[in-house]
């Protein structure tokens, strides 16, 4: 008798064990919802941002009963508590995703926590702007948008949502599922922030088109030869990896980042200049404007910043790593990184336009200062020899009217030679890039 019950005890103690595993532990295997061999996968700790989105206005009173207002109406409502409730938000793209096709296919997108499907699907289906309507699939609660997109209740801790054909068949349980390997694995795990990106040529190909060459020269060339990316945060640092198949190519992207450094550099010295004559010739009282105080801290701070990035390369493989600084550690907890990645892509999105920019500018300079020195040596060799019918820059150089054959500093220029172009009013120049000398003299 004693061990009928022991066995019972037992049994009901392994049968609540695992239930509330099913209920409760499905967020430790997160993995388990990133399509094998997957192009691209998202990780990113919810939670922890926000919390600290929501922790300025919890520091005001007035602004904190606001929140709390809100957030209660919020959980009455739909039953989730979003600073509570809300803990991983992982996403993925299959390996079969076509980006030219109308509807949208191979993608899967997971948020981990505690979630009421009847309560929230009920909420969900509200929405005016997109219709939606709540189904049972497999025994599970499943929203359906018309718009090729389905959202699915798994359990209790974890809402999937993504293309239809993603989501009926993890509903069906025909979903194909695979591990990171290796090192990604590990960063997957550890890190608060990740992303992984593995490129095949149909993608190469596709993003190269869809920039319609807008791509500078030196970007193509590393796309091309680029194999995966991945960043993730390692606190105190931010990491980017870069994997190409060629070790020249992870060389040409640590030239690039250095030129990105060394121009910022320039930038934020010339600032510094800008500003410091305008201190020397303000009085006192204009030296308590903010906007003098505000621009001398933000150009200590980029160079403390742009002192903390580092690349190296380790074969074809190139690191860069962003360090906080010391004295930034203490205001910047671990959960904030992903914020400052975050903000990171924003800087560079408007810093490499403006870094290209800059760069076609100071090479046309360089081309207009070459073209006026092959103008100069026209008329010394018209000088010597009359008005010459045919003249090359070749021929200019091999009479040592010019002390070297110049060549334009742009890449797209490099393929050809600077024209010579005799009229009637003298001696005109012709860059294969920037076109003729004549139009930047008008």
């Amino acid at each position: 008798m004693i061990d009928n019950r022991l066995k019972t005890v037992i049994l009901v103690l392994l049968t609540v064990f695992f239930s509330f595993s099913y209920a409760y532990g499905t967020e430790q295997d997160i993995s388990k919802l990133i399509f094998k061999d997957a192009l691209f996968v998202l990780k990113m700790n919810a939670g922890a941002l926000i919390s600290q989105s929501q922790s300025f206005e919890s520091q005001i009173p007035s602004l904190k009963k606001a929140q709390e207002e809100i957030q209660a109406e919020i959980e009455k409502r739909t039953g989730l508590s979003v600073k509570r409730d809300v803990k991983n938000f992982i996403a993925s793209i299959g390996p079969g995703v076509d980006f030219n096709d109308k509807k949208p296919n191979n993608i899967l997108i997971a948020l981990t926590g505690s979630f009421n499907a009847e309560k929230l699907a009920a909420e969900i289906a509200k929405e005016k702007k997109i219709k939606v309507s709540v189904e049972k699939k497999n025994g599970l609660t499943a929203l359906v948008a018309e718009n090729g997109f389905q959202g699915l209740f798994l359990n209790e801790t974890t809402l999937v949502f993504g293309s239809s054909d993603a989501v009926e068949s993890l509903a069906a349980g025909k979903f194909s599922a695979g591990e990171l390997s290796g090192a990604l694995k590990k960063y997957f795990d550890e890190s608060n922030f990740f992303f992984s990106l593995s490129l095949n040529q149909k993608m190469k190909d596709d993003i190269l088109k869809n920039m319609r060459g807008g791509v500078p020269p030196i970007a193509s060339i590393l796309l091309k030869s680029l194999v995966s990316l991945s960043a993730f945060d390692s606190y105190p640092a931010l990491v980017l990896k870069a994997d190409f198949s060629e070790k020249n190519a992870a060389e040409d992207f640590k030239k690039l980042i250095d030129s990105f450094k060394n121009m910022a550099d320039i930038m934020i010295s010339a600032k510094e200049k800008e500003e410091d004559e305008k201190i020397s010739r303000a009085n006192a009282f204009e030296l308590l404007k903010p906007e003098l105080i505000g621009m001398k801290m933000a150009i200590a701070a980029g160079k403390t910043l742009l002192g903390s990035i580092a690349l190296t390369v380790d074969g074809s493989c190139a690191e860069l790593k962003f360090t906080v600084p010391e004295e930034f550690r203490e205001m910047l907890k671990p959960e904030q990184l992903p914020i400052l990645a975050a903000g990171a892509g924003i800087l560079a999105a408007i810093a490499i336009p403006n870094f290209t920019k800059a760069r076609s500018k100071a090479q046309e300079k360089a081309c207009i200062a070459n073209m006026r020195t092959i103008e100069g040596a026209c008329e010394l060799y018209k000088m010597d020899n009359n008005s010459p019918a045919t003249l090359t820059v070749d021929d200019l150089a091999k009479k040592e009217y010019l002390k070297s054959t110049p060549v334009c500093p742009s890449e797209k220029a490099r393929r050809g030679l600077y024209k010579i172009i005799i009229n009637d009013e003298g001696f005109d120049v012709e860059c294969p890039s920037h076109g003729k000398l004549s139009n930047f003299n008008r």
